[in-house]
């Protein structure tokens, strides 16, 4: 089954009112490997840009003022994930925000690195910018987006879980 990597910006922590202000989506085919597909596009999402989420992702109102709206966004995105398996990093944030922005319930069968690392390192943190460097993540050069840098980031911390590749008992 193909996959997909996706990762979202908003502009609130709250998933049941918030909108989608950047999104980015990288393909992997049945061995897990990239396949050079990838979806990247800023949101504008028709309400204002929280302080907190402006100052966190780096994305305010001018930044996305001519972006296009979720909606437009959405046969796009739709086609995409259909029939992929999808895989995010704190996937029940990102599942529930795209699920509401989308205004429909996606049926793909999910997998959620973020609870993955919880189970290999509990009692740590396993935020994607400390697994980054714990794990020595590599930066790929070709995505000049820090989103899509961050759907590389959990591709590689997928697979690094999915070899094997990680001791048992590692000192995070």
């Amino acid at each position: 089954m193909r996959k997909v990597i996706f990762d979202t910006e908003t502009n609130t922590l709250n998933p049941q009112k918030g909108s989608i202000i950047e999104i980015a989506m990288l393909e992997l085919n049945e061995h897990n490997q990239l396949t050079g597909n990838f979806f990247h596009s800023y949101v504008n999402p028709q309400q204002p840009i929280s302080h907190i989420a402006s100052k966190i992702t780096g994305i305010n109102f001018y930044k996305i003022k001519d972006a296009p709206t979720i909606h437009q966004l959405k046969p796009d995105i739709l086609q995409f994930v259909q029939d992929k398996e999808l895989i995010s990093h704190y996937l029940d944030f990102n599942l529930r925000m795209l699920e509401h922005n989308l205004q429909g319930k996606l049926n793909n069968p999910t997998f959620d690195t973020l609870k993955l690392c919880r189970q290999h390192f509990p009692n740590t943190n396993v935020s994607l910018s400390v697994l980054r460097k714990k794990l020595k993540l590599k930066k790929c050069n070709l995505f000049n987006s820090p989103l899509v840098l961050d759907c590389y980031y959990i591709y590689q911390i997928y697979n690094l879980f999915n070899l094997d590749a990680f001791d048992t008992n590692p000192e995070v």
